[in-house]
């Protein structure tokens, strides 16, 4: 069932991709001040869509909101360049940003990259969108596997794919785990 949910969503990529020529994206994510210019892969993925014309926004979680039932965010949206400078560092250091409060249902797609932990509210806020909007990342699959505990479902009684591991609050127990 996996697969197929895999190859529906390649699929639904491709077709996103064909449709438009350039399209209007956006990020959610941390805040703009807390990327590291240097070795930031949302950061790559924002000056690649950059390079090839799309429009692109981000915002944080804590930055949308609903308006007369309408999902908005209060995104950071980033001038037009002529030229895209090489570096990540250098396109860091050279965007402008303007703040707009724009619907999410005007996007193309919407990239989440936000870190945990994941705030199961923003989740609602992309569900009312969902339908509109393609979001990279299901929204399904941020509830089920949220965190990196998630693998810990998986049966590895020998340790063969996921290595030995011990997870807790108790830090009594941890220590004597480790020691």
């Amino acid at each position: 069932m996996r697969l197929l949910s895999s190859i529906n969503y390649f699929f639904k990529c491709i077709e996103i991709i064909k449709k438009y020529s350039t399209m209007n994206v956006c990020f959610i994510m941390y805040p703009w001040e807390d990327i590291d210019p240097e070795n930031d892969t949302s950061l790559a993925l924002i000056k690649e869509c950059v390079k090839r014309g799309h429009g692109v926004a981000m915002c944080t979680p804590a930055n949308l909101t609903i308006r007369d039932s309408v999902t908005n965010a209060f995104c950071m949206f980033i001038s037009s360049m002529d030229k895209v400078p090489k570096t990540l560092k250098a396109f860091y250091n050279k965007v402008k940003l303007r703040e707009e409060m724009l619907p999410l249902a005007g996007f193309d797609s919407i990239f989440f990259r936000a870190n945990p932990p994941l705030d199961p509210i923003m989740l609602n806020f992309l569900d009312s969108v969902k339908d509109d909007v393609f979001i990279i990342n299901s929204l399904q699959g941020m509830r089920e596997a949220n965190n990196k505990l998630y693998t810990a479902a998986f049966g590895d009684a020998h340790s063969n794919i996921i290595p030995n591991t011990h997870v807790s609050k108790n830090k009594e127990y941890l220590v004597h785990q480790i020691i």
